[in-house]
């Protein structure tokens, strides 16, 4: 059982550190227009190139915010599903009383479900550095 969750831990924190990596904001901080505007008073009004029109933020490639939403309405759809087929087959384990096939085919249930869940992580993993690259 150690084994199983020790495998099922490390990809999901993968995922966990990953996914912050790409809800990284990507405008730029309020700290550099000070910088510029103490950069274009010592220059006599002339700002560097590196000061760019903050008034509008960076436009995304409309690809990756369909996908993005795309996969998050099926993050939720897949996670709440695998809840209830784990509650589902906990319940079925739990009613077993002994018998040896009813158990392990909601044993079955449960470690095909979580499998999913593993695998759709992965895969949303490599969908969203993928669209992050177009």
């Amino acid at each position: 059982m150690k084994k199983y969750l020790l495998t099922l831990l490390i990809p999901i924190s993968i995922a966990y550190i990953s996914s912050s990596v790409f809800a990284a904001d990507n405008t730029i901080p309020t700290g550099i227009n000070s910088i510029c505007a103490q950069a274009a008073a010592n220059n006599g009004g002339t700002r560097p190139g590196f000061c760019n029109d903050t008034s509008s933020p960076p436009t995304q490639n409309p690809a990756y915010s369909v996908f993005s939403t795309v996969l998050d309405i099926l993050s939720w759809a897949i996670g709440i599903i695998s809840v209830i087929v784990i509650i589902i087959a906990g319940i079925r384990m739990i009613t077993s009383s002994g018998d040896s096939k009813s158990f392990s085919s909601a044993r079955d249930s449960i470690l095909y479900a979580v499998i999913g869940i593993v695998v759709f992580a992965v895969s949303q993993i490599i969908l969203y550095f993928v669209i992050s690259k177009l």
